[in-house]
């Protein structure tokens, strides 16, 4: 039996997410926020397995050889098992726990799994990673034993840190050194640590299911679960946490159903159907969160007001060669990280 061939097109918004919002031939319409030339369309069909996805996002080296595991991870933990828990919700079925748990999780990854966090993750790494570094070193270097006498260095190897987590920890007589390889690989494993410890803060709030009125579909992006911490129309931001009390979670579900919560507070009931100002609110809210793209039924001209697109063929060429080249690059890390660890 030959080897299982290897997923490269990760889609890092699912398809079976994207295709409540399909056609009958599976297509959807799509605004993108960054384009090369005035003339471009403003709004376009596309096959919903065509957009959404990079090659080799969630590629990662295990013993030296690529694996897919991690989409696989997303498919049979998040994917697949929320597939039936919406289809409940969008009927209007009774929701069981675990119905709620499978949605619940569902927003979990897909918040943590596109591009747009994985930047976010490079912020983090040049801005707070070296002061927690420091901070957690004293407890990283309990119980690891001294150099011998007649040792010049001492170096911690681990085979599962070394194959899957990027870092070294060297220990001479007189220094510490710590290193970690901040890139692919590291996010993915933070972000799977991230969903089998931390996400379960969010089983503890009060969820609910808001529909939107007559006439209003939802829109959804490329990156569609929202943080948001709203103070005023003029006055919020999107950087609200899971856990930061008054923050509000949500995520369109299908283009009339949008999961909700609000941390600390009861939500609506589930079924509430929002008023118009309310849901062009949202609406609005969801556009703006959008990276590069706009999903949805039909055209919807008022997007263009609320993110209006960017016309650079600059930035988009610049754009385009980073992705192009970004499965060479991450593994060209690791490969040399995993080497210098030998």
């Amino acid at each position: 039996m030959g080897q299982a061939q290897l997923t490269s097109n990760n889609h890092y918004v699912p398809r079976s997410y994207l295709k409540r919002w399909g056609d009958h031939e599976n297509k959807i319409s799509v605004y993108r926020t960054l384009v090369k030339h005035e003339n471009t369309e403003l709004w376009k069909r596309f096959s919903v397995k065509s957009v959404a996805f990079q090659k080799h996002l969630y590629t990662r080296l295990i013993a030296g050889s690529e694996s897919d595991d991690i989409e696989n991870w997303f498919e049979s933990t998040f994917e697949t098992p929320a597939t039936e828990s919406v289809d409940k919700a969008i009927s209007g079925s009774y929701l069981e726990k675990s119905d709620w748990h499978n949605l619940i999780c569902l927003l979990a990854a897909q918040d943590l799994r596109t591009p747009t966090r994985f930047f976010q993750y490079l912020t983090w790494c040049s801005k707070e990673l070296p002061d927690f570094i420091t901070e957690s070193l004293p407890k990283l270097l309990e119980g690891l034993e001294k150099p011998h006498n007649n040792d010049k260095y001492a170096t911690r190897n681990d085979q599962f840190l070394n194959e899957l987590f990027p870092d070294r920890l060297t220990i001479t007589p007189d220094k510490v050194i710590y290193e970690i390889q901040c890139g692919r690989q590291h996010w993915l494993l933070c972000m799977k640590r991230l969903l089998d410890e931390t996400a379960s803060v969010l089983l503890q709030h009060k969820w609910t299911i808001l529909l939107s009125p007559s006439g209003v579909d939802w829109l959804t992006s490329d990156d569609p679960v929202i943080r948001l911490n709203y103070q005023s129309p003029e006055k919020y931001n999107f950087d609200g946490g899971w856990a930061n009390p008054g923050t509000e979670i949500f995520m369109p579900i299908s283009p009339k159903h949008l999961m909700y919560t609000k941390v600390g507070h009861r939500p609506p009931s589930k079924g509430t159907v929002l008023t118009m100002n309310s849901a062009l609110a949202f609406q609005k809210l969801i556009v703006q969160h959008a990276h590069r793209c706009v999903f949805g039924r039909a055209e919807r001209p008022e997007v263009t007001a609320w993110k209006p697109r960017i016309v650079d063929n600059f930035a988009c060429k610049k754009e385009k060669e980073y992705w192009e080249k970004w499965h060479q690059i991450q593994s060209t890390a690791e490969n040399d990280f995993l080497i210098n660890n030998d």
